[in-house]
């Protein structure tokens, strides 16, 4: 298999065939599109997560300072509503299932072997980790700090 510069291609689905230039500058903008919001919801669910936080670190804290009963580890202390079942849980799994799929649709385009396509899903990547990247790294240093405290 190899890179190819041409316009003719067939895009995730056999509805989605550009013949033409402009059909193909078009799908290359939607494909970006689709590389930057890749890294928009990376960056989300890193905010969603650093959201969660507090109340995690409440959590610890309470489990810390409970019996040391044995318990299975879905449930909470209280005997309450599981952690997975939570709103925060679900959101979080949403999240992931549509960074997923977005992730595999970009795989499956770039597999097109079309140079054009490949150029757009890199630029797009590119410009979401631009955006939302600063997000991303000052979490990795907070991260750092608090696992080697």
């Amino acid at each position: 298999m190899y890179f190819t510069l041409g316009v003719e291609t067939t895009i995730l689905f056999k509805a989605w065939t550009v013949e033409t230039v402009a059909g193909l500058i078009t799908s290359c903008i939607a494909v970006c599109v689709i590389a930057f919001l890749f890294e928009a919801i990376k960056a989300l669910r890193m905010i969603l997560d650093d959201l969660l936080q507090p109340e995690r670190d409440t959590r610890d804290s309470s489990e810390v300072q409970a019996d040391h009963s044995e318990k299975t580890p879905i449930l909470g202390d209280d005997g309450d509503s599981p952690q997975m079942c939570s709103l925060a849980h679900g959101v979080q799994t949403v999240c992931h299932v549509i960074q997923l799929a977005v992730a595999y649709s970009l795989m499956l385009i770039m597999m097109t072997y079309n140079g054009w396509l490949a150029i757009s899903i890199l630029f797009g990547a590119g410009l979401g980790y631009f955006m939302f990247g600063g997000q991303m790294s000052k979490r990795a240093m907070t991260v750092g700090r608090t696992k080697s405290k």
